[in-house]
């Protein structure tokens, strides 16, 4: 089978989670013995590469500017995103591409950038499609329903620009979510409405071939690993952390960001701190014995915490978003309401007791984690895949 999959960025462009599970899917697939062709954007002329037996076309971005390194131009933002509901010139781009290489199935995931149009490429050519919810694209102009706070609901200028998305989400033979919560909110927001091939499909995650389990030290390390940003929650968990009971406890943040907003918080939270800027993720779990994902967004999924399963670590995360389909509470780590500090701020000295309920979760941690595995991902969307060929 020859599977065409399409994504905002692609490897080497990895911003976040999304770019590497995408890229473990088409591995996987190819392995498998698949034919895989990736779509996606850089800033240059077009290219084409194989990476890993997959081969990958880099086209240009046809938009105002190119927004994937953070630049933003304010005045041209509006224009952006009104040319990013139906992006005639990366429809063209996209037939093109499809028309040369015929695959059996189209599989898009994040398409900012490419616009919701590429989906009727599939209906040109009679080709079945699936679409991958990564993010709330569809839904906020900002992909992340987040401002300042959580939002509940769409705001005007995000109402106004997903509208005509959601035509266009009827074309899909399939859909699928990382999350139950992404999936509902999309089907709650009227969108896919009449694609009846639904269903939650986690992303993969690599066996972890070193097999450690992380012992229990003496000392607490804990770790938050990610984007530094507000909605990220960094701040929210280190105002907790400075209120542990007792001395004997390291706090260890890495991850990059705003330059500002990094330094404001290395300038403000200097007890017990380390900042590491980017680090590579095997190094920095060997570092700490608790990870805390305290997101005050609703992820979509959060990778990180089945990294840090993989690494024989339990995670306190926020319960939002996709959190909560992977935290087994006191089984691998536990859920906290998004918000609340008090409740963080114990589940923190929990941790710094040391009790031996507490201990067991590390045992714990890499229980049914076959169900992430690249082959059993790679399975539920092959039997999609042949479901709607």
């Amino acid at each position: 089978m020859k599977v065409l999959f399409v994504n905002t960025l692609y490897f080497p462009n990895i911003v976040g989670g999304a770019e590497q599970s995408l890229q473990i899917l088409a591995e996987t697939l190819t392995l498998s013995g698949h034919d895989v062709v990736v779509i996606s954007l850089h800033e240059r002329k077009q290219s084409k590469s194989f990476i890993n037996g997959v081969k990958v076309y880099y086209v240009p971005l046809r938009n105002f500017y190119y927004p994937f390194k953070g630049e933003k131009k304010p005045f041209l933002r509006i224009g952006w995103h009104l040319l990013d509901i139906f992006n005639y010139f990366m429809y063209e781009k996209v037939k093109e591409i499809v028309a040369f290489e015929k695959p059996d199935i189209i599989h898009t995931h994040n398409l900012s950038g490419f616009s919701v149009c590429i989906w009727k490429v599939s209906k040109l050519y009679e080709i079945p499609i699936v679409h991958t919810l990564r993010d709330y694209y569809l839904l906020c102009h900002l992909s992340t329903m987040y401002r300042k706070k959580r939002c509940l609901n769409q705001c005007k200028r995000c109402f106004l620009i997903s509208e005509p998305k959601k035509i266009f989400s009827n074309i899909p033979n399939a859909v699928t979510g990382v999350s139950t919560y992404i999936l509902n909110r999309h089907l709650e927001h009227g969108f896919f409405k009449n694609v009846k091939n639904r269903s939650v499909i986690p992303n993969p995650i690599k066996k972890n071939q070193k097999e450690k389990l992380k012992k229990c030290s003496k000392n607490l390390h804990i770790g938050y690993l990610g984007r530094i940003s507000p909605e990220k929650g960094v701040e929210f968990f280190l105002d907790c952390a400075m209120k542990i009971a007792g001395k004997s406890f390291r706090i260890h943040i890495a991850g990059t960001g705003k330059k500002e907003y990094v330094e404001k918080l290395k300038k403000k939270y200097t007890l017990n701190t380390q900042f590491y800027g980017y680090i590579n993720a095997d190094l920095f779990f060997q570092k700490i014995n608790l990870l805390v994902v305290p997101s005050l967004w609703n992820e979509p999924f959060g990778r990180i915490i089945i990294e840090a399963f993989s690494n024989g670590i339990p995670v306190i995360g926020s319960k939002t978003g996709g959190i909560a389909d992977l935290i087994s509470e006191g089984k691998n780590g536990f859920l906290y309401p998004p918000d609340d500090k008090e409740a963080l701020i114990n589940l923190l000295n929990k941790f710094m007791n040391n009790d031996k309920d507490i201990k067991s979760l590390v045992v714990r941690t890499k229980n049914n984690l076959l169900r992430f595995s690249p082959e059993n991902i790679c399975e539920q969307y092959l039997n999609i895949y042949n479901e709607i060929v």
